[in-house]
C-alpha cells in the first residue's frame, strides 16, 4: 500500500468517525502481524461493534488496550514529516512501513496510539449503528 492510498482509507475511516458523537475502541486481536481494531459507542457492547479497524504488516505497536476518542477532531491520522521522523528514529521503523495514530481523548496532542504497519483496513460489520 502506498502513501496515498494509506492516506485514503484514514480519510475515509475519519469521514465515518467525525459524524459520530464519540468512539471507543479496543484492540480485539493481535497475533504479530494482524492488528485488530474495534470500535464503537461503547465498548462495553461487545458485539456486533460498528467498525473494525485492521492493519498488516504490523512492524510496532505503542497504545493501550482500550480507549476513547472525541470525534470533534479527525481521530486517526497517517504520520508524515517531522512527526513520523521523530518516530521512525526512535523506534527504527523499517523503510515501508506507515506510521498511524489514534487520538485517544485526555492524551497529550505529541502522545497517542502509534502503530507501524504496511497496510490498513476497515469494514462496517453487519449491524453497525454508524451513521453514514
Amino acid at each position: 500500500m502506498n502513501e496515498t492510498e494509506a492516506q485514503n482509507v484514514v480519510d475515509e475511516i475519519n469521514a465515518l468517525l467525525q459524524k459520530q458523537p464519540w468512539m471507543d475502541f479496543t484492540v480485539s486481536e493481535f497475533n504479530g502481524y494482524h492488528l485488530l481494531i474495534e470500535g464503537g459507542l461503547s465498548i462495553h457492547r461487545r458485539r456486533p461493534w460498528d467498525i473494525e479497524i485492521t492493519f498488516e504488516s504490523v512492524f510496532c505497536i505503542s497504545l493501550p488496550v482500550d480507549w476513547k476518542t472525541d470525534t470533534s477532531k479527525p481521530p486517526l491520522a497517517l504520520l508524515t514529516g517531522d512527526d513520523a521522523y521523530a518516530i521512525n528514529t526512535r523506534f527504527d521503523v523499517v523503510q515501508g512501513n506507515h506510521l498511524f495514530r489514534f487520538r485517544p481523548e485526555d492524551y497529550p496532542p505529541d502522545s497517542g496510539c502509534i502503530i507501524a504497519a504496511e497496510g490498513i483496513g476497515y469494514q462496517l460489520p453487519e449491524g453497525s449503528v454508524l451513521l453514514k
